[in-house]
């Protein structure tokens, strides 16, 4: 069983509700999807696995189809690593700040 924080919690009864109203609304399907792997990522951090050990068990379900009206996006796309992070912190905007092309970005408006 996951141990979930109050924070943790909260936060996935609101990704639900905002997974719940896509489901309702005609939005991108993509946005759909995002939201569920968000609620994915904080149900998961509950369990605490190493990042390699969540990785791993990401890839095995990467192979099934959920039962949802829109395209599951792929955990891990194109990736070939040694280096292992927790869904969770790839969702996040630090995350996605942190690559060497961000960088080289904000350099150069500097």
């Amino acid at each position: 069983m996951p141990y979930l924080t109050v924070d943790q919690s909260s936060k996935i009864r609101s990704l639900v509700r905002q997974y719940q109203e896509a489901m309702r609304s005609p939005i991108e399907s993509s946005d759909a999807a995002d939201i569920l792997m968000r609620i994915d990522a904080t149900v998961l951090a509950g369990y605490r696995l190493p990042p390699k050990t969540e990785h791993q068990l990401l890839e095995w379900f990467g192979g099934f189809d959920r039962p949802a009206p829109h395209a599951h996006r792929e955990y891990f796309a194109d990736e070939d690593s040694d280096v292992f992070f927790s869904l969770s912190d790839r969702l996040s905007p630090d995350f996605k700040a942190a690559t060497a092309g961000e960088l080289l970005k904000r350099i150069s408006a500097s």
